[in-house]
């Protein structure tokens, strides 16, 4: 059984999902003919799991987060939460919630069209999804052959998906978000400035 983790500080450090929902991180791209990369950031054991599993486990989809590490690759964070879930409740709160149908302008990250799940391909934004259930990955991997198990896949960078989180590059001009500051003033109360 792979049991939730508490959401870490990855990513952008106001995210309203940060240290409040638990999850399973999964990266959603893959290569330009559609398998996955032939290596991997995130250790040498890859999980393989069928995106209309996971859909029919927590079908609700929410955008979370948009950020990069490196000011050059960007990453999108989708949560899928079980409808009435703690986790759904939340991002329902907090969160925009995206629809799966083929609507470029307000979801481009995961849609159905022509009956198959896309998203985009490339190399420089990747989706990754915050899927808030357990998984019962021997179920899946044995009796439904829902999920497939990869051992020795090739690692590059740090090579862990350690828990705690890599923070967002701040000085990136694309993805970075304003801050609010308080300016003080001897005449006036203070205002919040955005910069």
């Amino acid at each position: 059984m792979m049991r939730t983790l508490v959401k870490d500080a990855s990513g952008d450090e106001r995210s309203p999902i940060n240290g409040e929902i638990s999850g399973l991180f999964f990266l959603a791209n893959v290569d330009h003919n559609g398998q996955p990369f032939d290596a991997s950031p995130f250790g040498d054991t890859r999980l393989l799991v069928s995106a209309r599993v996971m859909l029919s486990l927590a079908p609700n989809v929410y955008f979370a987060d948009f950020y990069c590490m490196n000011g050059k690759d960007h990453y999108v964070t989708l949560v899928l939460a079980h409808p009435g879930s703690d986790a759904d409740r939340l991002c329902h709160q907090r969160l925009p919630q995206l629809s799966l149908n083929y609507d470029p302008q307000s979801n481009p990250f995961i849609f159905n069209s022509y009956g198959a799940l896309r998203i985009p391909r490339g190399k420089s934004l990747f989706v990754e999804v915050f899927f808030t259930e357990n998984l019962d990955t021997n179920f899946l991997i044995h009796t439904c052959r829902q999920a497939y198990i990869h051992y020795f896949i090739p690692v590059f960078g740090r090579g862990s998906a350690t828990q705690g989180g890599r923070p967002k590059n701040r000085s990136c001009s694309i993805c970075r978000a304003p801050r609010a500051r308080i300016i003080s003033s001897t005449c006036y109360p203070p205002v919040l400035d955005v910069f």
